[in-house]
């Protein structure tokens, strides 16, 4: 087993997981670097293919699939989104500690096909209110009641899908809340560095 974490972050669409990763990537102490996950969803506006996820098409997708390239893949919100094997490996090769951003499938296989493999901690972000979570998807631009809704219902079933993430913290005041996290991860570093020399 890799001597490196790979933390998984997760929550609802609009819970400010992708502001709450750049925070926590510029923490040196961590010494931890993204993995950038596929998906088959159209890119948005400032997003940068290779940087904020590998956007490929549904075919290409699923001949990933077929090679069995993914630690892990799941459907959300009708496009594919995956974790390629080869890329967490070399990160943990290069004696980096690891984040990426799941879904919750996708965090659930990679715990039961691979728990013993790496040493994994899991985060889940939780919105302050279902009215707050609202107010921020419609900041975004998501301004189609139709959408808004099935956003909504996908978060009331990923917020009762997470009760088996080891820490879960309510996104009420985003600095407070880095400086929670970053704790919680130099804590599981330490516990990793002391069973090493124990």
């Amino acid at each position: 087993m890799e001597r490196q974490i790979v933390f998984i972050l997760s929550g609802p669409s609009g819970v400010g997981k992708d502001t709450l990763l750049s925070k926590i990537i510029a923490v040196q102490e961590l010494n931890i670097v993204r993995n950038v996950t596929y998906t088959t969803r159209e890119q948005r506006g400032d997003e940068l293919n290779g940087k904020n996820y590998n956007f490929v098409t549904i075919p290409q997708f699923e001949k990933m699939i077929k090679d069995n390239k993914f630690l892990e893949w799941t459907i959300y919100s009708k496009n594919y989104y995956g974790t390629q094997i080869d890329s967490i490996n070399k990160l943990l090769k290069e004696k980096k500690n690891v984040i990426t951003i799941l879904e919750v499938d996708g965090t659930e296989q990679i715990l039961k096909k691979y728990g013993d493999q790496y040493n994994i901690c899991t985060i889940f972000l939780l919105p302050p209110s279902t009215k707050e979570l609202r107010n921020r998807l419609i900041e975004r631009g998501m301004n189609n009641e139709d959408d808004l809704e099935r956003r909504l219902k996908i978060a009331e079933t990923e917020i009762n899908k997470s009760h088996f993430y080891n820490y879960k913290i309510i996104m009420d005041n985003m600095e407070r809340e880095i400086d929670t996290i970053c704790n919680y991860m130099l804590l599981e570093l330490a516990k990793l560095n002391k069973s090493k020399d124990s």
